[in-house]
């Protein structure tokens, strides 16, 4: 995607935030797309270590979280020692590192025309994939990869996955609490699907400094793990770009939660960009995501007379594909273009 593309996406993302009256407490002051307007802010940093469900710094947190979101649409996630630093060297600088060094003919034994496995063109293997009770996805792909075994392997990216997931249900769980539809909490857990990415960009010799250009997650939520070599660039809701460090954890909101919360949260936009000067970058993403037959609909909760229903039911798995099908063209609102509901003049 073209600078002056990414720019026009991002000026709409903002008109998107003001015209479908999601927090328009807040005044978007313009899209500033120098360096300097990415580094007046830092994302607010929320620690989520050793925390119990319902107790005074749970209550705290969940607070913390959701002032985060009206303000940012984003954060950075801090989750010791579950995802502390030593588990990170291990997951970037070992484990990730040995499955993108298999020559090619190994990787591609896990090559599928979906969004599972390797895709050679992205460079991206799909690590774990399962509902909330599933242990096995790990130790599939390392018996693919590595049929005499790898137990390091098996044993960092399973327990990498565990804490991505508990990070994943906190937030989740907080959010939902916050907006008083906790009720549908275990029942929305049994139909979610983990998914663990691991990503390896390359730089390749062309004119365009963007690896994606200016774009929402279609998710429930997503974890960002970007490690050493930062990229990611996040449109947060003041109209600024901000660089998040290389070294954290960044929680995204995706498609599918601003549509299940009829808009009370929302998916913010972010971009990646090359960094000229490395030639490898690894990134992590942990996402959950609706499960084959969950029909992602708000509960009756949050509708009322001012907060009137947004988006019509839908499938994950719909909403997917049509995603899939728009790449190239993408709508600037693909989730409103996909089940949108016109507000009555």
């Amino acid at each position: 995607m073209s600078g002056l593309v990414a720019s026009t996406v991002a000026e709409n993302l903002q008109e998107i935030y003001l015209q479908e009256g999601l927090h328009s407490q807040f005044i978007i002051v313009g899209c500033m797309m120098n360096s300097k307007s990415e580094t007046q802010q830092q994302l607010p940093k929320i620690n989520f270590s050793g925390l119990v469900v319902g107790t005074p710094e749970w209550i705290a947190v969940r607070t913390e979280v959701m002032n985060a979101l009206h303000v940012y649409g984003t954060f950075e996630a801090v989750y010791d020692p579950h995802l502390d630093p030593e588990l990170r060297e291990q997951v970037f600088k070992k484990a990730i590192t040995e499955l993108f060094d298999l020559p090619t003919h190994v990787k591609s034994r896990s090559v599928t025309y979906t969004s599972k496995s390797y895709i050679p063109s992205e460079q991206g293997f799909t690590v774990y994939e399962g509902n909330v009770e599933s242990i096995h996805s790990v130790q599939s792909l390392t018996s693919l990869m590595w049929p005499q075994g790898n137990s390091h392997f098996c044993e960092t990216m399973q327990r990498y996955a565990e804490a991505m997931k508990e990070l994943n249900q906190m937030i989740t769980r907080m959010i939902m609490e916050s907006l008083g539809v906790d009720k549908y909490y275990d029942e929305m857990n049994q139909k979610i699907n983990y998914m663990l990415r691991a990503i390896c960009y390359k730089n390749e010799e062309d004119k365009d400094d963007l690896y994606m250009g200016t774009h929402t997650d279609i998710h429930f939520l997503t974890i960002v793990a970007q490690h050493e070599v930062d990229g990611l660039e996040v449109l947060i809701k003041s109209g600024q770009w901000i660089k998040p460090a290389p070294y954290c954890y960044i929680v995204f909101l995706g498609d599918s939660l601003q549509a299940w919360t009829n808009g009370r949260v929302q998916a913010i936009g972010h971009r990646i960009r090359k960094n000229k000067s490395h030639d490898t970058r690894y990134v992590t993403q942990f996402m959950s995501r609706g499960a084959k037959e969950f029909i992602i609909q708000a509960p009756p909760e949050l509708i009322d007379v001012t907060h009137p229903v947004l988006y019509k039911p839908f499938d994950f798995n719909d909403y997917f594909q049509f995603y899939l099908s728009k790449l190239g063209s993408m709508p600037t609102n693909p989730l409103k273009t996909f089940c949108g509901i016109e507000k009555p003049v």
